[in-house]
């Protein structure tokens, strides 16, 4: 346990105290000899003390035991009882936007009892910065901005509150060596409204670079995915204009499965899209579906990869105009044949692929057509 009183150095003990009230006694003595070596051994004593101090915190630090170095600020923790905490987060509250005012850092180091740290950048008519250093615990760091990282999850929830001229937010998420380091820069003017994300990682895993720009004439989305000397480049362009409304994109990584989500919400003249691409060490399929619109139903498009065949599924409900399209292609190494099914023209194109066998003719046509059974 460190204890330390006011005015006292944390590193104070009985040796050095009576070792300066010597000095001054060799001082007033005006005894030289005696203050040279007065002096020499309080350096000495000093210099041991505040080793044994450095030691004893990083004894305590390594040992995750953050309270115990911060066990004498009752100021602030000793405001929180068993069951009632309201004193305590005002005062944090306060403490938080005190540090907003004066643009100062706040490293959010967490204690047993400093677990929820509640940080809200609202409307405020001059600019702010805010720089958050949010270190980890074993179980959970929990902020309204939110860079809590625990060893089965890593989330991140932003609120950046609006200004009249331009609101900056800087989010650093310090990671350890097997994890990576994610910055988020978000800034708002009049003209442009741009969100650039970069999240570096590390040799094992892959660079992503994302930048949104919006203007009044157009919204573009840029993704820019370098990976490494395994993997490709990936580069997603989507401009969005008047017609189109909002993309979602949420890539999701891991050792077994890689796979991106892609959500575009409804416009007057389509409905959504979702896009969902599992990556496996079996299978590499791709899942589109497109909602409904007044003039076609919806496209389904799965292209399952697998070390035995290449297959893609393409199927078109009806629509006023015309029934339904099933597109089913697929290779092996014996055959490459494509088979393409409407059913105002089965006949002719079963003429042309003979090759056919009964399954792939039952892929083309639902189990309820009478279609099915003239095969």
């Amino acid at each position: 346990m460190v204890r330390c009183f006011s005015n006292n150095k944390p590193w104070m003990n009985i040796e050095i105290k009576a070792l300066l009230k010597e000095k001054k006694r060799a001082f007033l003595s005006k005894d030289k000899q005696a203050l040279k070596e007065v002096q020499r051994r309080l350096r000495l004593s000093i210099r041991t003390a505040k080793a044994r101090y450095k030691n004893r915190m990083e004894e305590q630090l390594s040992q995750q035991n953050v309270a115990g170095k911060f066990s004498d600020d009752s100021a602030i923790i000793g405001l929180s009882s068993e069951d009632d905490d309201t004193e305590y987060r005002g005062v944090i509250q306060d403490f938080v936007d005190w540090c907003q005012r004066n643009h100062l850092l706040i490293n959010a180091g967490k204690t047993k009892e400093m677990n929820h740290l509640l940080i809200n950048a609202g409307k405020t008519k001059e600019m702010n910065h805010l720089l958050i250093n949010a270190g980890k615990t074993k179980e959970m760091n929990h902020l309204l901005i939110n860079a809590g990282k625990t060893k089965e999850m890593n989330h991140l929830l932003i609120n950046a509150g609006k200004t009249k001229e331009m609101n900056h937010l800087l989010i650093n998420v310090r990671k350890t060596k097997e994890m990576n380091h994610l910055l988020i820069n978000v800034r708002k003017t009049k003209e442009m409204n741009h969100l650039l994300i970069n999240v570096r990682k590390t040799k094992e895993m892959n660079h992503l670079l994302i930048n949104v720009r919006k203007t009044k004439e157009m919204n573009h989305l840029l993704i820019n995915a370098r990976k490494t000397k395994e993997m490709n480049h990936l580069l997603i362009n989507v401009r969005k204009t008047k017609e189109m409304n909002h993309l979602l994109i949420n890539v999701r990584k891991t050792k077994e499965m890689n796979h991106l989500l892609i959500n575009a919400g409804k416009t007057k003249e389509m409905n959504h899209l979702l896009i969902n691409a599992r990556k496996t060490k079996e299978m590499n399929h791709l899942l589109i579906n497109a909602g409904k619109t007044k003039e076609m139903n919806h496209l389904l498009i799965n292209a399952g990869k697998t070390k035995e065949m290449n297959h893609l599924l393409i199927n078109v409900r009806k629509t006023k105009e015309m029934n339904h399209l099933l597109i089913n292609v697929r290779k092996t190494k014996e055959m490459n044949h494509l088979l393409i099914n409407s059913y105002l023209c089965f006949f002719f194109f079963f003429h042309h692929f003979q090759s056919v066998d009964i399954c792939d003719v039952e892929l083309l046509f639902p189990p309820k057509t009478k279609v099915k059974s003239r095969v």
